[in-house]
């Protein structure tokens, strides 16, 4: 704006100064100017205002248009929890309930009239014929044809049955019926024999529990030999077991009508005795391995069990186990050939064990006991403990090796056939496995390789586990596998109930001969100091 002094550049600061004082008022241009900043300041708030109202008023209706609607949860019911269901648990099905399904009648097709013949069909010749055409048949020719034709006659289909491998031969030996436990389950008619016990070692502790897992009776014990301390022993004994009563001496037992078989397990010197004196008291007997006894000794005591009509046993328990019964019938049988030769091969052993080898040698190479036997050995059999040792027997052609040395941990056993191998598991003295394989063509392998690389035609193996030991008897048990002695505990016992049984179907008179016949050789070859002794 224009200034209010004549001349703004000749105005000095004095007046400038006087002006103010004196109050003097800016001219009407300066004043209109003011005026009109004012005016614009003014529009330009009200428009700043005006444009922030509509921008709060724009953004709030921004907001309510995407804003989620508020829930009101005041309007819904509260909610009720389900009322928990209700199980009631299913009923057993009673098969009782069912009346037992008769078996299908078989289908015989003898029941129905043979099938009439087809009737030929008789076309009509064709009036016309050609060279390219076949020549006419000769339908009379055809007719007569028919005349000589006979109708097939009906086949007959029978019923399938499931036979085990081996047991449909003559001789095949019985394989014992094993309840869930693996303990044979015996016939229920028939009276259960009364045992009593010679004997409190740990081998006889094994047997006591065997008879109890097969809920035999088991009426007294004695002890095996009368010496201090043999009362107590013989009580403590029947207390452990649940035997009613005990007594001190041999003579007692013989004496009681409570007991009709006696198990003996004494010293070796004992044995011939001691099973004389019961089969004259009319039991049957059971004697303990090894035994330790002469071919004089066993031929009177087995007429004397002959006279008395009793059983006279060695318990030659190997042959007895289930496993060792499939290996046998496998090589009755026939299927595998002729057998060749034996192999077994054991940790060192002692006579015990020796005999259990020996028994497979009259099982397999002499079924009939009879015959003469090439008996070579090597080695020395100790008086207590085991030892290292071999044992070579050939009979019939057939040769049987048996070796006990370090190098072996369990004893096992193959039987080397022309059509392939029979394998018993270890340990073969008390086994729960045995195996056949049958070759295509003429085996010569090895037990790990049967066939030699040619095809098997069939196999199959066995494997039944030996039954649990009763916690409460563990403490007196004698042998890991001593619950085998069920096998031919089992087998007495059936026989037992047969009036006109007088040797068991698994171990014959002539077959126990021959153990001790071979016993006997072998033992007086290994307890001298020689080696290498032949015959």
């Amino acid at each position: 704006g224009a200034g209010s002094a004549p001349s703004s550049a000749k105005m000095d600061a004095a007046s400038k100064a006087l002006l103010l004082e004196e109050g003097a008022e800016p001219a009407p241009a300066r004043r209109d100017g003011v005026r009109v900043a004012a005016h614009r300041l003014a529009r330009l708030a009200v428009t700043l205002l005006a444009v922030a109202a509509v921008a709060v008023l724009a953004s709030g209706a921004l907001e309510k248009s995407f804003a989620n609607p508020r829930l009101g949860w005041e309007k819904w019911k509260p909610f009720k929890p389900f009322k928990p269901m209700k199980w009631e648990p299913m009923k057993p099905m009673v098969w009782d309930d069912f009346p037992p399904m008769e078996p299908m009648a078989p289908l015989v097709w003898d029941d129905f009239p043979p099938m009439t013949p087809m009737q030929p069909m008789t076309p009509k010749p064709s009036s016309s014929s050609s060279s390219s055409e076949m020549p006419p048949i000769d339908w009379d020719l055809m007719d007569s044809m028919d005349d000589d034709f006979e109708p097939f006659e009906p086949m007959k289909w029978e019923p399938m049955v499931f036979k085990p491998p081996f047991s449909d031969f003559e001789g095949a030996l019985p394989m014992p019926e094993l309840d869930g436990g693996g303990v044979p389950v015996l016939p229920k008619t028939g009276s259960r024999l009364r045992w009593g016990l010679v004997g409190t070692c740990s081998t006889a502790r094994d047997f006591a529990a065997s008879l109890r897992a097969m809920g035999s009776r088991l009426a007294v014990v004695a002890a095996g030999a009368a010496s201090q301390g043999a009362a107590s022993r013989a009580t403590e004994f029947a207390r452990a077991y649940g035997i009613p009563r005990s007594h001190v001496n041999l003579e007692a037992l013989a004496a009681d009508a409570t007991v009709d078989i006696v198990y003996i397990a004494v010293a070796p010197e004992l044995q011939a005795s001691a099973a004389q004196l019961f089969l004259r008291a009319g039991k049957h007997v059971l004697l303990e391995r090894p035994p330790r006894l002469s071919l004089e000794q066993y031929d009177k005591l087995a007429a004397l069990a002959a006279v008395s009509g009793k059983l006279f046993v060695l318990n030659l328990w190997t042959r007895f186990f289930p496993a060792a019964l499939y290996a046998q019938n496998a090589v009755k049988s026939g299927g595998q050939g002729a057998l060749l030769r034996m192999q077994g091969a054991a940790p060192p052993s002692n006579a015990a064990t020796l005999v259990d080898m020996l028994q497979y040698v009259a099982v397999f190479l002499d079924p009939d006991g009879e015959g003469d036997y090439l008996v070579r050995t090597a080695g020395q059999l100790a008086a207590a403990g085991s030892s290292e040792f071999a044992v070579g027997i050939a009979h019939a052609g057939v040769n049987a090796t048996f070796s006990a040395s370090a190098v072996t941990t369990e004893f096992a056993l193959t039987l080397f056939c022309s059509r392939g191998p029979v394998t018993i598991s270890a340990p073969a003295d008390a086994p729960s496995g045995a195996g056949y394989t049958i070759c295509l063509g003429k085996a010569v392998g090895s037990a790990s390789e049967p066939c030699a690389g040619d095809s098997a035609v069939s196999s199959g193996q066995l494997q039944q586990s030996l039954p649990t030991y009763p916690k409460s008897l563990v403490a007196g048990r004698g042998v890991q596998h001593g619950m085998g002695y069920v096998y031919i505990a089992s087998a007495i016992e059936r026989c037992a109930y047969t009036a006109s049984c007088t040797e068991l179907q698994e171990l014959s008179v002539k077959q126990q001969r021959l153990v001790v016949r071979l016993t006997a050789d072998v033992l007086s070859r290994l307890e001298k100091p020689a080696h290498g002794q032949v015959d």
